[in-house]
């Protein structure tokens, strides 16, 4: 059961859903503050429209910012040292799985001194089936390319 919780969360536009019950729960205050007798004034209601540009800006904001962080291009490593990227994956709730394996990877590379140019960093996009294929293609080689 949980995991068909897990799924429909995924699948939910959870912050089209959260303006949603903004407006809505904005419109009764202001319905009921105001004790406006219909609904048409509550939609010419100033403050009533302004939360809805709030809503509205707010939901914009969050998925542009998703938009940008998920073109980013990972960080780069200096010349001088090489790198293992751990990527997020679909169905890592909160990237624990990402985190523990980045943390685990660290604490293995501090340990060992002979490492001592190899860095670890999470990568920031979500990795799944369809956009997986190639991505060492992508990440390593024009790296490579620029050391030659």
């Amino acid at each position: 059961m949980s995991k068909i919780i897990d799924r429909l969360i995924d699948l939910l536009p959870i912050p089209l859903l959260i303006a949603c019950a903004v407006v809505v729960v904005c419109g009764w205050t202001i319905k009921e503050i105001r004790s406006l007798s219909s609904n048409a004034a509550v939609l010419r209601d100033a403050w009533f429209q302004v939360a809805c540009v709030v809503a509205l800006a707010g939901t914009a904001a969050f998925y542009a910012s998703q938009a940008i962080l998920a073109h980013a291009g990972p960080e780069s490593f200096s010349e001088k040292e090489r790198g293992i990227y751990v990527a997020r994956f679909d169905g890592d709730p909160d990237d624990k799985v990402q985190l523990q394996t980045f943390e685990s990877l660290r604490d293995a590379l501090s340990v060992d001194g002979s490492l001592h140019d190899v860095r670890v960093a999470r990568l920031p996009v979500s990795l799944n089936a369809s956009n997986s294929s190639g991505i060492g293609d992508r990440l390593l080689f024009p790296l490579c390319r620029s050391r030659r």
